[in-house]
């Protein structure tokens, strides 16, 4: 039979094994840009109370964030305020 503590212990070694691959926050870019070619989620602002923010998949250039065919910087209008690395693929 499990004690408390044996059991608080397994539920929390458990919860470990089946978090996220990639981090669960977005990350500011203010803080930290990513690699040069990496892929990523961006969310892309707007100054608008019209227009609502983006959640985009993108690349970043070194310098800008490409969204499809279009370029968005981190500043100006639109931009992209923070990002979240791609997880990893799905493992067959």
């Amino acid at each position: 039979m499990l004690n408390s503590a044996k059991l608080n212990e397994t539920v929390s070694e458990t919860n470990k094994l089946n978090s996220p691959a990639t981090p669960d926050c977005w990350i500011p870019v203010s803080d930290q840009l990513p690699e040069k070619g990496q892929r990523l989620i961006a969310f892309v602002e707007f100054n608008s109370n019209v227009v609502t923010p983006l959640i985009k998949d993108a690349e970043y250039t070194g310098s800008t964030f490409r969204i499809g065919p279009n370029t968005v910087n981190t500043a100006g209008e639109p931009r992209v305020t923070h990002w979240i690395p791609l997880p990893n693929p799905p493992q067959q």
